[in-house]
């Protein structure tokens, strides 16, 4: 199983931005990270990385998880990667 250290370097590798906070879901970290170049401010700031494997995803809090749930771990999250 993967640390919290070395997901949050996996995430700096595969996407440029500032990690706003990460919490643990289910068998994945979720990353709140926010872009700030121009155009894409908009996007949806939230990634994953599989706890056992290490694979880096797009996560939509829409249509990936329950969005109360998450929203309410986030909410209890310290801030900062």
């Amino acid at each position: 199983m993967l640390s919290i250290d070395e997901a949050t370097k996996i995430v700096q590798k595969n996407h440029p931005g500032e990690i706003q906070s990460h919490i643990e879901y289910k068998d994945l970290y979720l990353f709140m990270v926010f872009n700030y170049n121009p155009g894409e401010e908009e996007f949806d700031p939230f990634f994953s990385v599989d706890m056992n494997t290490g694979k880096f995803s797009e996560f939509s809090i829409m249509e990936d998880g329950n969005v109360s749930e998450i929203m309410s771990l986030f909410g209890k999250a310290k801030l900062g990667g």
